[in-house]
């Protein structure tokens, strides 16, 4: 969880590290690991709108996902999927 009262520089990126946390956490010591991962979620409240999409002010939640820029399939569904 992410609440943000300031605009940012670079706070795409911020939150993009702070998520990998939890995904690194998954890995067990020891010889093996199957990598299999959980589902992990970033939730992220501002109090300020990204310049980009300024164009569009009644957008308040976006879904973000991996996908090849090319074909657009999903890398991997556990990066989008909401249950």
């Amino acid at each position: 969880m992410e609440l943000q009262k300031t605009k940012q520089k670079f706070f795409k990126d911020r939150t993009l590290y702070y998520s990998t946390f939890p995904i690194r956490e998954q890995a067990v010591k020891g010889t093996e690991w199957n990598f299999e991962l959980t589902k992990v979620y970033l939730v992220a409240i501002l109090d300020f709108v990204f310049e980009e999409v300024e164009v569009e002010p009644e957008k308040y939640r976006y879904n973000v996902k991996l996908s090849d820029i090319e074909t657009h399939k999903v890398l991997n569904h556990k990066l989008i999927e909401l249950d």
